[in-house]
């Protein structure tokens, strides 16, 4: 079923909330998103050294942290299995194209903990204006804000991560371009398991891909505020509040919500009220839709098995606070399994 809802119809409070948890406090930290700045010192010459950090040995680093410090443009970081109970932060062109790589083929045996005596860390992972990052082969749970965070950032990678338990989103982009995102598993975060927010308009468009994506016990499995260039495929969101929401929000820079495709993949029965999750406080955008879209333009949502979702599949509805821009318009919705 796709429904069409009015102007000021019960959506609007709910997708504020759905805005207001999917760019959490990380936003404050950065300025408004602009298109992240080419990074034209050109691509880093080697040779390259592959830092090692582990546990209890002389020729590792002690911390992700100390390794991320040293390291140069190129340069790859691989982890030991073990719990690593830290926040790590890659920020500035100085770590472009550095990879920070756990398990690729078991995630959980490298696992990136929130927990520390008395206190809970904020961010597991925070990207910021180092493009070209890889990070891949986690497990991060538990932060109190978000799992992963890329910020003003290029052609990031992020790739076989279990995110679980994080009081915002499992995983959040802001003002990023073209992003590859893949082989997620986001489970039990409380606002979104997967957020994209603010991405800045572009002339030669840079998608952001997000493939096989399994997303479950969120309070939105995918949300995007003003997201735009975002392509879904190859991915199930099912047992969250909403599988998809994409909301055009008054305040962000830059409306709209444009350009996005959900396509080929599952959103089963996403009907988790507010207060049942693994974390109560989920902010769940209208429990009970496959697919949200306020305000959203030139989306396409097609070939995908949107089925047990209660209130309805697709709903449709527009975003009163951006007045006539808020209308959706030049969405193509057919094509699915609905029921």
């Amino acid at each position: 079923m796709t429904a069409r809802l009015a102007p000021g119809a019960v959506l609007a409070v709910a997708v504020a909330g759905m805005a207001a948890a999917a760019t959490p406090a990380v936003a404050v930290e950065y300025p408004p998103p602009s298109p992240p700045p080419r990074q034209t010192d050109g691509p880093p010459t080697g040779p390259f050294r592959t830092l090692r950090v582990c546990h209890g040995r002389r020729a590792c680093f002690p911390r992700i942290q100390d390794a991320v410090n040293e390291a140069r443009p190129g340069e790859t970081i691989r982890v030991a299995a073990g719990t690593w109970r830290e926040s790590v932060r890659i920020t500035g062109r100085g770590k472009r194209r550095v990879r920070l790589i756990g398990d690729p083929q078991a995630p959980g045996r490298v696992i990136l903990d929130a927990r520390r005596p008395g206190r809970r860390l904020t961010h597991g992972v925070v990207i910021h204006g180092a493009d070209a990052v890889t990070v891949d082969g986690f497990t991060i749970r538990g932060y109190a804000d978000d799992g992963v965070v890329a910020a003003a950032v290029r052609g990031v990678t992020l790739t076989h991560l279990a995110i679980t338990g994080s009081g915002q989103s499992g995983l959040l982009t802001f003002g990023a371009i073209g992003a590859t995102l893949a082989d997620l598993v986001v489970t039990g975060n409380a606002a979104a398991g997967v957020a994209i927010t603010q991405t800045p308009p572009q002339g030669r468009v840079a998608p952001t891909t997000v493939t096989r994506l399994l997303a479950t016990g969120n309070g939105v499995g995918l949300a995007g505020a003003n997201a735009r260039y975002v392509v879904l495929t190859a991915s199930q969101l099912s047992g969250n509040g909403s599988g998809v929401v994409l909301a055009s929000t008054a305040g962000e820079v830059p409306p709209p919500a444009e350009q996005n495709v959900i396509t080929t993949s599952d959103i089963l029965n996403n009907n988790l009220a507010v207060g049942s999750s693994p974390t109560p406080d989920v902010p769940s955008a209208q429990p009970g839709t496959g697919v949200l879209l306020v305000g959203a333009q030139l989306t396409t949502v097609t070939a995908n098995r949107i089925i047990g979702n209660q209130l309805a599949a697709v709903v449709e509805a527009a975003q009163p606070a951006l007045g006539a821009a808020g209308e959706p318009s030049g969405n193509e919705l057919g094509g699915n399994e609905v029921g």
